[in-house]
């Protein structure tokens, strides 16, 4: 921006800023107390004294604050980059990354930990569509992070979109080497050793197959306490809690009807992608899902494999899939969920 990095001296918690550069770092990084800073109209009477472009930045956000209710943290965050574009790290509610790569290792080792304390915050990172903004403020010119951050942005909000690929356990079957040198060597090998099993209905090779490919470990944001079991060779049965936390920002942001149909099509989606990577791993006709919420079975449903097949994913709302198959569901936009029966 045009702005002169040198400005007057800045008083903010105590001590003295002299400079742009300096001044935003100290306002991100104690986030509650810059937010004080812009609301109370601190920054535009200090800025237009001498920078009357950054005074109106702030201004302007001011006033989408008393516009917009419960955006106050994204207003504060956009001011910070559009005030200083090259902030070193990424600053988001208090807490401070070097980089995005950091933010991802930081939400890795929380998932495989099953720590749920930053679910909520990785909502608000996603649900703003932060990572992308991020690096448009930046300008980065890394096409594969961008990539890759708009992608997680998309699936969060569409999570049954994708799927896990597709195993042909008779292909597996016949060659103990894959056919190519994009597939991973040592799982088609492992998957060799059990297809036979798995292809005669063997159900102990089943849920042994779930235990040690933990093909819902990418769903530990959305839900948890996974449990499987059968007694038939041509189904499985996947229990697991929702985890609300998911949706907290959106929560505070939206009134209670707009919020419970959130809440239905987030559950209804995930219930989509469990169905989905089961029939990608397992040769099964049905998967029935029960999703739990504070403590009850507020959706039990039974996906034949035929007719999922034929959804059309990218178009289809989450919540009316589930009327093309078996199902229990009791649900008003006014009162939300209520408890509902299990399918066998």
């Amino acid at each position: 921006m045009a702005a002169e990095k040198a400005i007057p001296t800045y008083t903010f918690l105590g001590k003295g800023y002299q400079d742009i550069p300096s001044l935003i770092t100290a306002l991100a990084s104690n986030w509650n107390e810059g937010k004080k800073q812009l609301y109370r109209g601190l920054m535009s009477a200090f800025f237009k004294n001498f920078n009357p472009e950054i005074a109106g930045f702030c201004m302007d956000a001011e006033e989408e604050a008393t516009r917009t209710a419960g955006k106050d943290d994204i207003i504060f965050w956009n001011l910070l980059y559009k005030i200083y574009p090259e902030l070193n790290g990424f600053y988001w509610m208090g807490q401070i990354y070097e980089s995005l790569p950091a933010l991802g290792r930081d939400m890795l080792e929380r998932l495989w930990k099953n720590d749920k304390a930053n679910y909520a915050y990785w909502d608000s990172i996603l649900g703003n569509k932060l990572l992308t903004n991020y690096l448009n403020n930046v300008k980065s010119k890394n096409a594969g992070l961008a990539a890759a951050s708009a992608a997680l942005e998309t699936a969060h909000r569409s999570i049954h979109k994708v799927s896990d690929d597709s195993i042909d356990w008779t292909e597996v079957l016949v060659s103990p080497f894959p056919p190519g040198d994009s597939y991973n060597q040592g799982m088609w090998q492992y998957y060799h050793s059990m297809a036979s099993k798995v292809l005669s209905g063997d159900i102990d090779a089943y849920l042994q197959l779930i235990y040690e490919v933990n093909p819902l470990d990418d769903l530990l944001t959305y839900g948890g306490n996974f449990e499987f079991g059968t007694d038939d060779p041509h189904k499985i049965e996947v229990e697991f809690t929702v985890n609300e936390d998911c949706l907290s920002t959106s929560k505070s942001q939206t009134n209670t009807i707009e919020y419970n149909n959130l809440l239905q099509d987030f559950i209804c989606s995930v219930c989509i992608r469990i169905a989905r990577d089961m029939f990608a791993l397992l040769p099964i006709a049905h998967t029935i899902v029960h999703a739990s919420l504070n403590n009850q079975t507020v959706i039990s449903v039974d996906f034949d494999r035929t007719k999922l097949s034929k959804v059309k994913f990218g178009y289809v709302d989450p919540s009316d899939t589930l009327t093309l198959f078996r199902y229990n569901m009791l649900f008003t936009e006014r009162t939300g969920f209520s408890a509902v029966n299990r399918l066998e």
